[in-house]
């Protein structure tokens, strides 16, 4: 008699829409764990770093909240930040501090770095994308109108470009799913290592096209 495995039960350990919809587009059925952890940057910290140990601890906080199971646990952290001359920038804690970071951002090149962490347990893989992008010069209307939105709240560096922050943008180089929050190629590569089936990356990027509405196409060497 031939016995069936069954396959490995899969948190996606961050609150994110953003993360959920992404890890949606590769066809997984996994649950969401929201770890509440200190995001502060330790002193000197290097972008690649603070999201690297963040991603890290959310996968690792989210395997102690997770009920348990007789079936394999795998575990996806994630973070993002954006950096633009050595300043990090995470979340705007108000209006002010995100119209700071549109202001900084605009008609600039800046860095994107998107760290994600798979473990099982026993075995913890991770990987850090970064993608460089260049804004557009902003307008104080395009400023003003983009605050409004409310776009801007919760977004690493005030912006969204899954949204109305798309016109803002000149050019992407890297992933795009990773400026998004969580690069779906290198996260796929992880979650096959830790033994979790994921459909071809065609298919996947073909998810996240349709999933994201993205009909701008930069003349840059991006990808999925």
């Amino acid at each position: 008699m031939v016995v069936a495995l069954k396959a490995p039960r899969v948190f996606l350990a961050s609150s994110s829409p953003q993360r959920y919809r992404l890890l949606q587009a590769m066809e997984l059925d996994f649950s969401v764990i929201s770890p509440d952890i200190d995001e502060t940057p330790k002193n000197d910290e290097s972008p690649s770093n603070y999201v690297l140990r963040l991603a890290v601890q959310k996968s690792a906080e989210a395997v102690q909240m997770a009920p348990q199971s007789t079936l394999e646990r795998i575990f996806v952290g994630a973070d993002t930040c954006v950096s633009i001359d050595e300043h990090k920038l995470g979340k705007p804690e108000n209006m002010a501090e995100a119209r700071q970071m549109l202001e900084l951002l605009s008609g600039q090149i800046h860095q994107v770095y998107s760290a994600v962490s798979v473990t099982n347990c026993r075995i913890t893989r991770c990987v850090v994308a970064v993608s460089e992008v260049e804004f557009n010069q902003l307008t104080e209307t395009q400023i003003q109108s983009y605050l409004a939105s409310g776009e801007s709240e919760n977004r690493a560096g005030a912006y969204a470009i899954q949204g109305r922050a798309v016109a803002f943008i000149k050019r992407v180089v890297g992933s795009l799913t990773s400026v998004i929050g969580m690069p779906v190629k290198e996260t796929a590569e992880l979650l096959e290592l830790t033994g979790v089936s994921v459909p071809s990356y065609a298919s996947v990027a073909g998810n996240v096209l349709a999933e994201f509405q993205f009909e701008h196409c930069w003349p840059d060497d991006y990808y999925i």
